[in-house]
Protein backbone atom coordinates (compact mmCIF):
# COMPACT_ATOMS: atom_id res chain seq x y z
CA UNK A 1 0.00 0.00 0.00
CA UNK A 2 1.69 3.47 -1.21
CA UNK A 3 1.77 5.97 1.66
CA UNK A 4 -1.06 7.91 -0.26
CA UNK A 5 -3.12 5.35 0.54
CA UNK A 6 -2.37 5.07 4.40
CA UNK A 7 -4.74 6.46 6.31
CA UNK A 8 -4.29 9.77 8.06
CA UNK A 9 -4.51 9.02 12.37
CA UNK A 10 -4.29 13.03 12.79
CA UNK A 11 -7.15 13.69 9.74
CA UNK A 12 -9.43 11.20 12.10
CA UNK A 13 -8.99 12.74 15.15
CA UNK A 14 -9.61 16.28 13.92
CA UNK A 15 -12.93 14.76 11.92
CA UNK A 16 -14.06 13.13 15.18
CA UNK A 17 -13.25 16.62 17.65
CA UNK A 18 -14.91 18.47 14.95
CA UNK A 19 -17.90 16.26 15.05
CA UNK A 20 -17.97 16.48 18.85
CA UNK A 21 -17.63 20.19 18.97
CA UNK A 22 -20.26 19.96 16.05
CA UNK A 23 -23.03 18.73 18.11
CA UNK A 24 -21.95 20.15 21.61
CA UNK A 25 -20.36 17.46 23.38
CA UNK A 26 -16.57 18.71 23.29
CA UNK A 27 -15.83 22.10 24.95
CA UNK A 28 -14.34 24.43 22.94
CA UNK A 29 -11.27 26.02 23.44
CA UNK A 30 -10.97 29.26 24.85
CA UNK A 31 -9.78 30.78 21.84
CA UNK A 32 -12.17 29.65 19.57
CA UNK A 33 -14.65 30.60 21.94
CA UNK A 34 -13.70 34.20 22.45
CA UNK A 35 -13.53 34.22 18.81
CA UNK A 36 -16.97 32.90 18.27
CA UNK A 37 -18.31 34.83 20.83
CA UNK A 38 -17.34 38.18 19.06
CA UNK A 39 -18.13 37.00 15.76
CA UNK A 40 -22.08 36.47 17.09
CA UNK A 41 -22.38 39.31 19.26
CA UNK A 42 -21.24 41.41 16.07
CA UNK A 43 -23.69 39.74 14.08
CA UNK A 44 -26.60 40.48 16.57
CA UNK A 45 -25.71 43.96 16.60
CA UNK A 46 -25.68 44.22 13.05
CA UNK A 47 -29.82 42.22 12.15
CA UNK A 48 -30.46 44.47 15.25
CA UNK A 49 -29.88 47.54 13.38
CA UNK A 50 -31.52 46.48 10.43
CA UNK A 51 -34.42 45.21 11.94
CA UNK A 52 -34.95 47.74 14.60
CA UNK A 53 -35.96 50.80 11.89
CA UNK A 54 -37.96 47.98 9.92
CA UNK A 55 -40.34 47.34 13.30
CA UNK A 56 -40.53 50.93 13.93
CA UNK A 57 -41.95 51.34 10.09
CA UNK A 58 -44.18 48.64 10.58
CA UNK A 59 -46.47 50.62 13.34
CA UNK A 60 -47.55 52.56 10.48
CA UNK A 61 -48.96 49.61 8.37
CA UNK A 62 -50.50 48.58 11.76
CA UNK A 63 -52.04 51.83 11.85
CA UNK A 64 -53.67 52.19 8.99
CA UNK A 65 -55.40 48.95 8.61
CA UNK A 66 -56.01 47.88 12.25
CA UNK A 67 -58.88 49.55 14.32
CA UNK A 68 -58.51 51.32 17.83
CA UNK A 69 -57.22 49.94 19.97
CA UNK A 70 -55.59 46.65 18.50
CA UNK A 71 -53.28 48.89 16.33
CA UNK A 72 -52.77 50.80 19.82
CA UNK A 73 -51.88 47.62 21.54
CA UNK A 74 -49.72 45.91 18.58
CA UNK A 75 -47.45 49.47 17.97
CA UNK A 76 -46.53 49.55 21.96
CA UNK A 77 -45.15 45.85 21.43
CA UNK A 78 -43.62 46.72 18.29
CA UNK A 79 -41.89 49.71 20.69
CA UNK A 80 -41.24 47.62 23.16
CA UNK A 81 -39.54 45.17 20.78
CA UNK A 82 -37.78 48.17 18.63
CA UNK A 83 -36.16 49.44 22.07
CA UNK A 84 -34.50 45.89 23.05
CA UNK A 85 -33.59 46.14 19.27
CA UNK A 86 -31.78 49.55 19.38
CA UNK A 87 -30.33 47.94 22.84
CA UNK A 88 -28.75 45.18 21.18
CA UNK A 89 -27.72 47.47 18.29
CA UNK A 90 -26.22 50.81 20.15
CA UNK A 91 -25.64 49.94 23.49
CA UNK A 92 -24.85 46.30 24.25
CA UNK A 93 -21.05 45.74 24.02
CA UNK A 94 -19.55 42.02 24.37
CA UNK A 95 -16.52 42.91 25.87
CA UNK A 96 -18.11 44.73 28.89
CA UNK A 97 -21.55 43.34 29.14
CA UNK A 98 -22.23 41.08 31.51
CA UNK A 99 -24.71 39.37 28.70
CA UNK A 100 -22.81 36.89 27.03
CA UNK A 101 -22.54 36.54 23.13
CA UNK A 102 -25.36 33.51 23.07
CA UNK A 103 -27.79 34.90 25.25
CA UNK A 104 -27.92 38.14 23.11
CA UNK A 105 -28.66 35.66 20.75
CA UNK A 106 -31.38 34.24 22.38
CA UNK A 107 -32.66 37.47 23.29
CA UNK A 108 -32.69 38.94 19.28
CA UNK A 109 -34.14 35.49 18.35
CA UNK A 110 -36.81 35.37 21.23
CA UNK A 111 -37.78 39.14 20.83
CA UNK A 112 -39.75 38.62 17.64
CA UNK A 113 -41.09 35.00 19.00
CA UNK A 114 -43.11 36.61 22.14
CA UNK A 115 -44.07 39.38 19.83
CA UNK A 116 -46.01 36.82 17.71
CA UNK A 117 -47.42 35.31 20.60
CA UNK A 118 -48.82 38.32 21.89
CA UNK A 119 -50.28 39.75 19.33
CA UNK A 120 -51.64 36.80 17.71
CA UNK A 121 -54.03 35.96 20.35
CA UNK A 122 -55.06 40.27 20.36
CA UNK A 123 -55.69 39.99 16.28
CA UNK A 124 -57.46 36.45 16.20
CA UNK A 125 -59.97 38.14 18.61
CA UNK A 126 -60.43 40.88 16.71
CA UNK A 127 -60.62 39.10 13.76
CA UNK A 128 -59.76 41.59 11.19
CA UNK A 129 -61.30 42.13 7.86
CA UNK A 130 -59.76 43.27 3.94
CA UNK A 131 -56.79 44.35 4.07
CA UNK A 132 -56.38 43.97 8.02
CA UNK A 133 -56.93 40.63 7.54
CA UNK A 134 -53.88 40.53 4.74
CA UNK A 135 -51.49 41.97 7.15
CA UNK A 136 -52.23 40.45 10.37
CA UNK A 137 -51.47 37.18 7.77
CA UNK A 138 -47.84 38.24 8.14
CA UNK A 139 -47.60 37.99 11.62
CA UNK A 140 -47.32 34.46 11.85
CA UNK A 141 -43.89 34.48 10.01
CA UNK A 142 -42.34 36.21 12.44
CA UNK A 143 -41.23 33.00 13.89
CA UNK A 144 -40.14 31.56 10.77
CA UNK A 145 -38.02 34.43 9.89
CA UNK A 146 -36.24 33.93 13.14
CA UNK A 147 -35.37 30.31 12.34
CA UNK A 148 -34.54 31.15 9.23
CA UNK A 149 -31.99 34.04 11.04
CA UNK A 150 -30.27 30.89 12.86
CA UNK A 151 -28.35 29.96 9.91
CA UNK A 152 -26.30 32.91 10.20
CA UNK A 153 -24.73 31.83 13.20
CA UNK A 154 -21.45 29.48 14.17
CA UNK A 155 -23.69 27.04 16.36
CA UNK A 156 -23.42 23.55 17.51
CA UNK A 157 -26.75 21.44 17.42
CA UNK A 158 -27.17 21.47 20.98
CA UNK A 159 -27.22 25.61 21.06
CA UNK A 160 -29.43 25.29 17.61
CA UNK A 161 -31.94 23.08 19.03
CA UNK A 162 -32.07 24.63 22.24
CA UNK A 163 -33.53 28.09 20.48
CA UNK A 164 -34.87 26.72 17.75
CA UNK A 165 -37.30 23.76 19.26
CA UNK A 166 -38.97 26.87 21.70
CA UNK A 167 -39.65 28.84 18.29
CA UNK A 168 -41.51 25.78 16.92
CA UNK A 169 -43.25 25.09 20.18
CA UNK A 170 -44.19 28.79 19.75
CA UNK A 171 -45.36 28.62 15.94
CA UNK A 172 -47.44 25.11 17.59
CA UNK A 173 -49.00 27.66 20.19
CA UNK A 174 -49.91 29.88 18.04
CA UNK A 175 -51.62 27.81 15.37
CA UNK A 176 -53.78 26.15 18.34
CA UNK A 177 -54.36 29.38 20.14
CA UNK A 178 -56.96 30.55 17.44
CA UNK A 179 -59.51 27.98 18.43
CA UNK A 180 -59.99 24.71 17.15
CA UNK A 181 -56.88 23.11 14.31
CA UNK A 182 -57.07 22.77 10.96
CA UNK A 183 -54.93 19.57 11.24
CA UNK A 184 -53.97 19.73 7.41
CA UNK A 185 -52.73 23.14 7.83
CA UNK A 186 -51.26 22.52 11.47
CA UNK A 187 -49.06 19.69 10.35
CA UNK A 188 -47.89 21.72 7.33
CA UNK A 189 -46.94 24.14 9.22
CA UNK A 190 -45.27 22.37 11.86
CA UNK A 191 -43.26 20.55 9.03
CA UNK A 192 -41.90 23.72 7.16
CA UNK A 193 -40.77 24.93 10.32
CA UNK A 194 -39.54 21.96 11.07
CA UNK A 195 -37.47 21.50 7.94
CA UNK A 196 -36.10 25.44 8.56
CA UNK A 197 -34.74 24.66 11.48
CA UNK A 198 -33.21 21.51 10.11
CA UNK A 199 -31.08 23.63 6.92
CA UNK A 200 -30.91 26.36 9.69
CA UNK A 201 -28.87 24.09 12.07
CA UNK A 202 -26.92 22.68 8.49
CA UNK A 203 -25.77 25.67 8.45
CA UNK A 204 -24.99 26.40 11.93
CA UNK A 205 -22.68 23.29 12.45
CA UNK A 206 -20.78 23.99 8.42
CA UNK A 207 -20.29 27.62 9.86
CA UNK A 208 -18.69 26.61 13.12
CA UNK A 209 -16.37 23.93 11.48
CA UNK A 210 -15.51 26.57 9.27
CA UNK A 211 -14.64 29.25 11.84
CA UNK A 212 -12.99 26.04 13.42
CA UNK A 213 -10.62 25.13 10.48
CA UNK A 214 -9.87 29.15 10.11
CA UNK A 215 -9.01 30.04 13.99
CA UNK A 216 -6.96 26.58 14.21
CA UNK A 217 -4.90 27.58 11.29
CA UNK A 218 -4.67 31.07 12.34
CA UNK A 219 -3.83 30.23 16.68
CA UNK A 220 -1.07 27.55 15.45
CA UNK A 221 2.18 27.91 14.09
CA UNK A 222 1.88 25.19 11.16
CA UNK A 223 5.58 23.70 11.75
CA UNK A 224 5.79 23.23 15.28
CA UNK A 225 1.97 23.17 16.40
CA UNK A 226 2.55 25.78 19.06
CA UNK A 227 0.17 29.28 19.15
CA UNK A 228 1.23 31.61 16.79
CA UNK A 229 2.44 34.71 18.12
CA UNK A 230 -0.86 36.68 17.36
CA UNK A 231 -2.96 34.14 19.00
CA UNK A 232 -0.42 33.70 21.94
CA UNK A 233 -0.45 37.58 22.33
CA UNK A 234 -4.23 37.16 22.71
CA UNK A 235 -4.16 34.15 25.22
CA UNK A 236 -1.54 36.12 27.09
CA UNK A 237 -3.84 39.53 27.15
CA UNK A 238 -6.72 37.53 28.60
CA UNK A 239 -4.90 35.45 30.85
CA UNK A 240 -2.97 38.32 32.31
CA UNK A 241 -6.48 40.44 32.72
CA UNK A 242 -7.93 37.08 34.86
CA UNK A 243 -5.00 36.84 36.62
CA UNK A 244 -5.40 40.79 37.51
CA UNK A 245 -9.45 40.55 38.74
CA UNK A 246 -8.12 37.74 41.06
CA UNK A 247 -5.01 39.33 42.30
CA UNK A 248 -3.32 35.63 41.01
CA UNK A 249 0.48 35.10 40.46
CA UNK A 250 1.24 35.01 36.97
CA UNK A 251 4.38 33.86 35.09
CA UNK A 252 5.90 33.45 31.84
CA UNK A 253 9.43 32.17 30.29
CA UNK A 254 10.73 33.39 27.65
CA UNK A 255 12.70 30.62 26.16
CA UNK A 256 16.01 31.00 23.11
CA UNK A 257 17.16 27.82 21.99
CA UNK A 258 21.49 27.73 22.32
CA UNK A 259 23.31 27.60 19.04
CA UNK A 260 20.75 27.21 17.21
CA UNK A 261 22.16 28.99 13.63
CA UNK A 262 24.95 26.56 14.01
CA UNK A 263 22.50 23.65 13.48
CA UNK A 264 21.11 24.97 10.42
CA UNK A 265 24.58 26.02 8.84
CA UNK A 266 25.76 22.61 9.80
CA UNK A 267 23.03 20.36 9.23
CA UNK A 268 20.32 22.80 6.80
CA UNK A 269 17.22 23.97 7.17
CA UNK A 270 15.69 20.59 7.69
CA UNK A 271 17.73 19.34 10.34
CA UNK A 272 16.59 22.75 12.03
CA UNK A 273 13.02 22.30 11.63
CA UNK A 274 13.13 18.75 13.49
CA UNK A 275 15.16 20.48 16.22
CA UNK A 276 12.35 22.96 16.41
CA UNK A 277 9.84 20.26 16.76
CA UNK A 278 11.44 18.17 18.67
CA UNK A 279 12.06 20.99 21.42
CA UNK A 280 7.99 22.50 21.24
CA UNK A 281 7.28 18.21 21.77
CA UNK A 282 9.14 18.12 24.56
CA UNK A 283 8.15 20.98 26.21
CA UNK A 284 4.40 20.58 26.05
CA UNK A 285 5.09 17.29 27.28
CA UNK A 286 6.79 18.65 30.37
CA UNK A 287 4.34 21.32 30.96
CA UNK A 288 1.31 21.40 32.84
CA UNK A 289 -2.32 21.21 30.65
CA UNK A 290 -3.10 24.64 31.55
CA UNK A 291 0.14 26.27 30.38
CA UNK A 292 0.27 27.59 27.03
CA UNK A 293 3.83 27.18 24.34
CA UNK A 294 3.84 30.12 21.82
CA UNK A 295 6.22 30.23 19.13
CA UNK A 296 7.56 33.62 19.98
CA UNK A 297 9.31 34.04 16.65
CA UNK A 298 12.42 32.05 15.17
CA UNK A 299 14.40 29.83 17.66
CA UNK A 300 12.12 32.06 20.34
CA UNK A 301 9.11 30.13 22.64
CA UNK A 302 6.91 31.79 24.95
CA UNK A 303 5.64 29.48 28.12
CA UNK A 304 2.78 31.09 29.57
CA UNK A 305 1.99 30.00 33.38
CA UNK A 306 -1.41 31.03 34.22
CA UNK A 307 -1.76 30.77 38.60
CA UNK A 308 2.07 30.32 38.79
CA UNK A 309 4.56 32.53 41.09
CA UNK A 310 8.13 32.53 41.31
CA UNK A 311 8.27 29.32 43.21
CA UNK A 312 6.01 27.62 41.17
CA UNK A 313 7.97 28.65 37.84
CA UNK A 314 11.01 27.55 39.50
CA UNK A 315 9.29 23.84 39.53
CA UNK A 316 8.70 24.15 36.04
CA UNK A 317 12.03 25.16 35.02
CA UNK A 318 13.12 22.12 37.02
CA UNK A 319 11.37 19.81 35.14
CA UNK A 320 12.37 21.38 31.93
CA UNK A 321 16.16 21.69 32.20
CA UNK A 322 15.82 17.73 33.47
CA UNK A 323 17.01 16.36 30.37
CA UNK A 324 16.24 19.57 28.79
CA UNK A 325 15.10 19.30 24.94
CA UNK A 326 16.52 15.82 23.79
CA UNK A 327 19.61 16.03 21.56
CA UNK A 328 20.90 18.08 18.63
CA UNK A 329 22.30 16.20 16.03
CA UNK A 330 25.61 16.01 16.90
CA UNK A 331 24.27 14.48 20.15
CA UNK A 332 24.93 17.28 22.51
CA UNK A 333 22.07 18.36 24.92
CA UNK A 334 19.32 21.27 23.40
CA UNK A 335 19.71 23.77 25.78
CA UNK A 336 17.90 27.40 25.59
CA UNK A 337 18.74 30.16 27.23
CA UNK A 338 15.49 31.01 29.45
CA UNK A 339 14.12 34.56 31.16
CA UNK A 340 11.49 33.93 33.11
CA UNK A 341 9.17 37.43 34.76
CA UNK A 342 6.45 37.61 37.05
CA UNK A 343 3.25 39.83 37.27
CA UNK A 344 3.44 40.20 41.63
CA UNK A 345 7.06 39.72 41.82
CA UNK A 346 8.07 42.39 38.79
CA UNK A 347 4.61 44.57 39.39
CA UNK A 348 4.07 44.73 36.32
CA UNK A 349 0.54 46.07 35.09
CA UNK A 350 0.78 45.02 31.48
CA UNK A 351 1.44 41.98 29.95
CA UNK A 352 4.18 43.52 27.75
CA UNK A 353 6.07 44.89 30.39
CA UNK A 354 6.44 41.10 31.78
CA UNK A 355 7.48 40.20 28.02
CA UNK A 356 10.18 42.86 27.99
CA UNK A 357 11.46 41.87 31.15
CA UNK A 358 11.74 38.05 30.51
CA UNK A 359 13.44 39.61 27.42
CA UNK A 360 16.54 41.01 29.02
CA UNK A 361 16.29 38.35 31.54
CA UNK A 362 16.79 35.75 28.75
CA UNK A 363 19.84 37.68 26.97
CA UNK A 364 21.23 38.02 30.55
CA UNK A 365 21.02 34.17 30.63
CA UNK A 366 23.10 33.68 27.15
CA UNK A 367 25.55 36.61 28.44
CA UNK A 368 25.75 34.35 31.50
CA UNK A 369 27.13 31.26 29.22
CA UNK A 370 23.44 29.95 28.05
CA UNK A 371 22.10 26.84 29.21
CA UNK A 372 20.42 28.73 32.26
CA UNK A 373 17.65 30.47 33.43
CA UNK A 374 17.47 34.50 34.85
CA UNK A 375 14.49 34.68 37.52
CA UNK A 376 13.47 37.93 39.11
CA UNK A 377 15.29 38.78 41.39
CA UNK A 378 18.60 38.15 39.61
CA UNK A 379 17.97 34.51 40.54
CA UNK A 380 19.94 32.22 38.41
CA UNK A 381 19.30 28.48 37.47
CA UNK A 382 22.33 26.86 35.77
CA UNK A 383 23.28 23.21 34.52
CA UNK A 384 26.33 21.73 33.49
CA UNK A 385 24.97 21.05 29.77
CA UNK A 386 26.96 23.32 27.01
Amino acid sequence: MSDHSKPDPDAEERMRRDLLLAVGAAPLSPFLQRHRTQHIARRVRFLSAVLAPLFLAWIAVDYAVFEWPLWGAVAAMRLTLALILLYLARIYDPETSRLPGFFALVLFIAGPVVLYLLSNGIIVKAAPDGLGAVVAAFYPLLPVMMLAALALFPLTLFETAAVGLPVIAAVAYGSAAGGGIEWVGFARDLWMVGLILVMSAAACVMQLRYMTTLVRQASFDPLTGAYSRDSGSEVMDVQFHIAERQNAPFSIALLDLDNFKAVNDTYGHHEGDRILRQMVDVLTAKKRDADVVVRWGGEEFLLVLPNTDVAGARVALMRLMDGWFGKRPDGTPLTASIGVAERDSDNEHDWRGLIELADRRMYEAKRAGRSRAVLPGDETMATDAA
